[in-house]
């Protein structure tokens, strides 16, 4: 039995939907939202089928595992249902989280907050929730911990969240369990959240966006496929314990590019101005006090500040396949998104 914490999650579901489709150990999830699992399983069992149809030509994997497997994800939803556990819970309560864990065999722990909101900080979510699944699992006796970094993390206080996700790193790291940390940069698939803003950000500036940090930030995006595969490999993998990885996909892409890309595909003519993140720190400032949601936050800004890129070679070379370029799936996710 595996654990995935913020199972719900975009990671968590895709990855709920790839381990369903290759069978094996079940998955319980727990999230505040436990509802949301099966949420968009259309989605989640189409990227499933294509990571599995792309493993299957490689000619390394059994044919009738992934014959097997088609046939699983073909059963839809009510597969997700049979192999799945949704639980309600929050990794802010140990005793949840215990009780959870009986009869694990890992924990995938997926949770982890971008924004500060009221009553969730990134102290409290980021580090005190890894924190709390730790001592869940010290004291239900469960080994295995695949942990979700970011890359990019640091000990600098004026980035708060890439801080916090370090200093979540480091709690993985002095655990004491069997541990791995998987730090990939821009995760990419239907319903992320980066896509979610690039979108909201085209409607919202008509018909000029403004490009923090001039737009020259470099990221390495990956598709969430791809990611569910190396998280499945790893927790597969005994050789995997005590390292961390860095991993992202075949390009490296400005934040401008992006953008560019997000753009012409969905049909919406855009004039882009780069603009030096600190001017625009207080519009940010005030969008921050007038709406719940805004378009970007001070602490993104700063975090813009700084490239995500890692070797182009990092999949390939660590676990053994070629991950998708950015062309090969972003029209289709993008479109689906915006239907």
């Amino acid at each position: 039995m595996i654990l995935i914490t913020g199972g719900a999650g975009f990671v968590g579901r895709h990855l709920c939907a790839y381990l369903a489709a290759r069978g094996g150990d079940r998955v319980r999830v727990l999230s505040r939202h436990p509802e949301w699992v099966y949420e968009d399983a259309r989605h989640t069992l189409a990227v499933a089928s294509r990571t599995v149809d792309r493993m299957g030509e490689t000619g390394t994997v059994d044919p009738d595992q992934i014959a097997a497997a088609r046939e699983r994800i073909e059963r839809g939803t009510p597969m997700l249902q049979d192999f799945v556990d949704p639980l309600p819970g929050d990794i802010a309560d140990v005793p949840v989280l215990v009780e959870a864990m009986r009869g694990v065999d890992a924990v995938v722990h997926t949770v982890a907050i971008i924004r500060e909101t009221e009553g969730r900080t990134f102290a409290a979510t980021n580090v005190a929730g890894t924190e709390n699944v730790v001592a869940a699992m010290h004291e239900a006796g469960v080994r295995r911990f695949l942990a979700i970094g970011v890359m990019g993390s640091v000990d600098d206080e004026r980035q708060p969240y890439s801080r916090s996700r370090w200093l979540a790193e480091n709690v993985v790291a002095d655990s004491g369990l069997d541990h791995t940390v998987v730090k990939p940069s821009l995760v990419l698939g239907h319903g992320d959240a980066f896509s979610k803003r690039v979108i909201s950000a085209l409607d919202f500036s008509k018909p000029i966006v403004t490009l923090p940090n001039g737009g020259k930030t470099k990221f390495q995006p990956i598709w969430i496929g791809d990611l569910v595969r190396v998280l499945a490999s790893i927790l597969e993998n005994p050789d995997a314990i005590g390292r961390k990885f860095e991993i992202g996909g075949p390009d490296q892409i400005t934040f401008s590019q992006i953008a560019g890309r997000f753009a012409a595909i969905l049909g919406k003519r855009r004039a882009f101005i780069p603009v030096p993140s600190q001017l625009l720190v207080p519009g940010a400032v005030v969008l921050a006090k007038l709406s719940r949601d805004p378009p970007v936050t001070r602490t993104e800004l700063r975090e813009l500040e700084h490239d995500n890129v890692t070797d182009l070679d990092s999949i390939q070379r660590q676990f053994g396949f070629a991950p998708l370029a950015l062309s090969e799936y972003l029209p289709d996710y993008l479109s689906a998104m915006t239907r």
